[in-house]
């Protein structure tokens, strides 16, 4: 399955809300990936489309799908690594 695809028919925009993925997929609230967005310090790149500051910062929807399969492709060689040690241990 493609990620960009499955998000765009989950958020069904390409700038989704920050506070909207925040919980699903980076594990915090949207009050802590505001802050750690404001220090730059979130794993994807986030903007406001609005000037104010009181406007809603979003996240570009190939970014997050870049992310999440960066993220598994991680996942994926830790378990083969780890799968591979156990399998020379036997």
């Amino acid at each position: 399955m493609n990620t960009l695809f499955l998000l765009m028919a989950e958020f069904n925009t390409l700038n989704i809300e920050l506070s909207a993925v925040s919980q699903k997929y980076f594990g915090m609230s949207p009050a802590t990936a505001e802050a750690k967005a404001n220090a730059c310090k979130l794993p994807v790149p986030t903007y406001r489309i609005g000037t104010s500051q009181k406007a809603k910062r979003c996240i570009n929807i190939q970014d997050l799908a870049e992310y999440i399969d960066k993220r598994r492709e991680e996942g994926r060689a830790e378990w083969e690594r780890v799968r591979t040690h156990k399998q020379r241990l036997i």
